[in-house]
């Protein structure tokens, strides 16, 4: 990979730049992806004495490196002198986790100057900060990805919620959004029907249960 050459050569902001640019939530990802079964899984070095290269640790640094630099991200200059009205219409996200942050990067990185994300929650994230706990995910590290889409004016609201006494597909076309990205995940978890009907006052507990409460008391 080429960011792994960067980082090779001491360049450790090309190489961050090289990983930003294709994943805009690249530090997240270089913590958290099971990158055991995945590209270190099948990297050709697996069999050697030195063994596979630690592909999402180096991710990981590269990108914590940069984000000690405390460098705004900011619109291509070729993009913001080729804008057209187009580029002035609304776009609405709903759900503030990761697939919108990264929808809305991109977005303002094509030039789109409209781009709101609407979260039902208090806090932004969506599960990176609802279900990881801090341990594995510093809260620090979500908000400097958050705030790289906010430098290219990626703008977030919170307490807003997608249902009929707030925002539904209706009201934000007639508000002149031109698309919207529907973000939300899967809030509810699946529940074999032989456990239907117990609670955690029967101390059953699903992932949406227990994994916020092991989150929200592993963080300040």
């Amino acid at each position: 990979k080429t960011f792994i050459t960067s980082i090779s050569n001491k360049n450790y902001y090309g190489a961050a730049r090289q990983i930003l640019s294709d994943n805009p939530l690249g530090l997240t990802c270089g913590m958290i992806c099971p990158t055991s079964d995945l590209c270190v899984g099948s990297c050709n070095l697996q069999a050697s004495e030195e063994g596979a290269i630690n592909i999402g640790g180096l991710q990981q640094y590269a990108c914590d490196v940069f984000k000690k630099m405390n460098i705004r991200q900011i619109v291509s200059k070729e993009v913001r002198e080729n804008r057209n009205a187009s580029h002035n219409e609304q776009i609405a996200l709903i759900g503030c986790g990761p697939a919108s942050i990264s929808c809305a990067s991109f977005l303002a990185r094509l030039g789109y100057t409209d781009v709101t994300i609407y979260e039902k929650r208090t806090f932004i994230g969506g599960l990176s900060s609802a279900e990881i706990p801090q341990f594995r995910l510093p809260y620090d590290v979500v908000d400097f990805e958050i705030q790289l889409a906010r430098d290219i004016g990626v703008k977030i609201e919170t307490n807003r919620s997608l249902n009929t006494n707030d925002i539904t597909l209706a009201k934000l076309k007639e508000q002149g959004a031109a698309a919207v990205f529907v973000g939300i995940g899967n809030p509810e978890p699946k529940i074999d029907p032989l456990f239907e009907g117990l609670t955690v006052e029967n101390g059953f507990y699903t992932s949406k249960n227990y994994l916020p409460l092991v989150s929200q008391a592993s963080k300040p």
